[in-house]
């Protein structure tokens, strides 16, 4: 009897220090503008007419850049803080593997910030990168200021985190 109360204390001691996620991170949902369906739209287009795989769009993935969005905006500034809080969210939440993120401000439409990161060999090399899924966000400050955050992420290939701004 002593042995098997000593077994079950054993199993539980061992139960209770193995290695747990401590952060659960809940898949949140999220609303496309249409002007972010046409910069996902556009994105996608270049992509194919470059012989690329379609991006597929993920709520979860706009809803996090759209988080960042709103911090720029209320600190009045272009920056990629806290971006590893961000792809560590969504490594974790939908399992992927390499996360890279571009930002844009102050363009019209989404063909002209489209035209902005390709015409930049970082922002292109992103944009052009083998990834599989992305999301996009748009906001807007009171001066009409447009943010623009893109995150692309790759499942299952192991190449780490990217980030640019222009």
């Amino acid at each position: 009897m002593k042995v098997k109360i000593l077994l079950l204390l054993i199993s539980l001691l061992l139960i209770s220090c193995s290695k747990q996620d401590d952060k659960f991170y809940p898949q949140y949902t999220y609303n496309f503008s249409q002007e972010e369906r046409d910069v996902m739209h556009v994105t996608n287009v270049y992509r194919n007419s470059i012989n690329l795989d379609t991006l597929k769009s993920n709520q979860h993935i706009s809803y996090i850049c759209s988080q960042h969005n709103e911090y720029m905006i209320l600190n009045d500034t272009m920056n990629h803080n806290y971006f590893y809080n961000r792809s560590e969210n969504i490594i974790k939440t939908l399992h992927a593997d390499h996360v890279a993120e571009v930002l844009a401000c102050n363009y019209n439409s989404p063909q002209s910030v489209l035209n902005a990161w390709i015409s930049s060999p970082g922002h292109k090399t992103i944009i052009e990168g083998d990834f599989t899924n992305f999301g996009v966000s748009i906001r807007e400050d009171c001066n009409g200021r447009k943010y623009y955050i893109p995150l692309f992420l790759l499942k299952f290939k192991g190449k780490g985190i990217s980030l640019l701004n222009i």
